[in-house]
């Protein structure tokens, strides 16, 4: 295994969509490395709202129910991703001073 149980990533909205759609590929092992808590994915509070939002879309509810995918499921996220805030350069150069 590459990582170990600490890793943290930010992970972007598409690849969780895509990861969730399908088991194929990079993105499908990244959703499931994440649900088995080997990655903690890290988000921004509004990345985290933009995944809300695209989850309870209409037009993915058929793509998400044929693919089992229950878009406020407890399991995904429960425990599995952590919240942090965005710094943008001018705040990482004024705190570095």
């Amino acid at each position: 295994m590459l990582f170990g149980t600490s890793v943290r990533a930010i992970v972007d909205t598409n690849i969780l969509i895509s990861g969730l759609l399908s088991k194929a590929g990079v993105p499908g092992k990244i959703v499931d490395a994440i649900v088995a808590g080997r990655i903690t994915a890290v988000f921004s509070s509004e990345t985290l709202a933009e995944l809300r939002d695209v989850l309870t879309r209409p037009r993915l509810q058929p793509y998400l129910t044929r693919a089992k995918v229950d878009p406020v499921a407890k399991d995904f996220t429960a425990g599995r991703y952590g919240e942090v805030p965005v710094v943008t350069a001018a705040d990482l150069a004024r705190s570095l001073g």
